[in-house]
Order: structure tokens, then C-alpha cells, then sequence
């Protein structure tokens, strides 16, 4: 009797080490804080509240406008496209209605302005100011305002509209 309690031990003990597997350990990996991106959006002109405001996630422009509180009664959105998609840095300007004069604002020489600078300035996109850069850089200084036509990306009605905010 007792051969077989001990017989039918062993064979317990074997069939459950057999029968049933040993839990895997599970090992996390530590990577470290995810970084997040930001990028900011200078809103002025004609809306409710001028100022900086940081995003983590893409915007449209017509999200940012809600941001600082909507429009004022005179505002002129018939350069803009309001589905833009905003993924970096901007400086955005909203003009007045029928208002053809400018902010005063100091000009910024183009023969001698960084690629910041030129941001700043209204109207001045990303790509018109770094084709601006490469320009002068390739061709030399520029001796005229009237120039900036053979600049990619700045067409005579975009001239006009940067003009007041630079001098040679």
C-alpha cells in the first residue's frame, strides 16, 4: 500500500511539472519620457485676443481664430484659407476691412535679415522667407525692393503687401 501511495505520488508530481507549464516572467523595457513637440502660433490684428498660444497637435487656422476669441466686427479674411493646416511656428496677422495702411512696425533690411526676422513679418510665409534667404545668397544683395519679384513664392501682389515692412 504504501509502494502505491508513493508510486502515485511521484507520478502526481511528474504529470503536474509536465501538465502545467511555468509562467513566463514578463520584463518591461523603460525608453524614457516620450518627447513632445510644440509649436506656436502669434496671432494679432483683428481678433478678440492678440497674442502667443501653444500647441502640441496640428490646428487649423480657423481653430486657432477660436483660441483667441473670434473675430472683431471688421476683420478681412479674403487672404486666408481657413482650413490650413498649422503643424509649426506661424505668425499670423488678420487685417482690418478696407483698410489699406499697415501697423507701424520697424523694417527690417532683406540684404541683412535673419530667417526669423522674416517670419515676423506679415504675409511672409516659411518657404517665402527661406527662398528669400537662398536668393541672396545665390545672387548677391539685393539693390531694390522690386527685386524680390524674381524671389519663388513672392508674386506682385504678395510684394505689395510685404513692401511696407522692408527696406534695403
Amino acid at each position: 500500500m504504501r509502494q502505491a501511495i508513493v508510486v502515485t505520488t511521484i507520478i502526481t508530481i511528474a504529470l503536474s511539472i509536465w501538465l502545467f507549464p511555468k509562467q513566463h516572467e514578463t520584463r518591461l523595457i523603460h525608453q524614457g519620457p516620450e518627447t513632445i513637440h510644440s509649436f506656436t502660433v502669434n496671432i494679432s490684428g483683428e481678433v478678440l485676443f492678440p497674442g502667443e498660444y501653444q500647441f502640441y497637435e496640428s490646428i487649423t487656422l480657423e481653430h486657432v481664430i477660436k483660441f483667441a476669441g473670434g473675430l472683431r466686427d471688421h476683420a478681412d479674411l479674403s487672404s486666408f484659407n481657413m482650413s490650413l493646416t498649422i503643424t509649426k511656428d506661424r505668425n499670423i496677422f488678420i487685417p482690418k476691412l478696407g483698410n489699406q495702411t499697415t501697423p507701424e512696425v520697424e523694417k527690417l533690411n532683406i540684404n541683412t535679415a535673419s530667417f526669423n526676422e522674416l517670419i515676423k513679418i506679415p504675409y511672409m510665409s516659411e518657404a517665402r522667407a527661406a527662398q528669400l534667404i537662398i536668393y541672396r545668397e545665390k545672387v548677391g544683395y539685393f539693390n531694390d525692393l522690386e527685386d524680390l519679384i524674381f524671389v519663388k513664392y513672392i508674386g506682385i501682389s504678395t510684394l505689395e503687401k510685404i513692401k511696407p515692412y522692408l527696406t534695403i
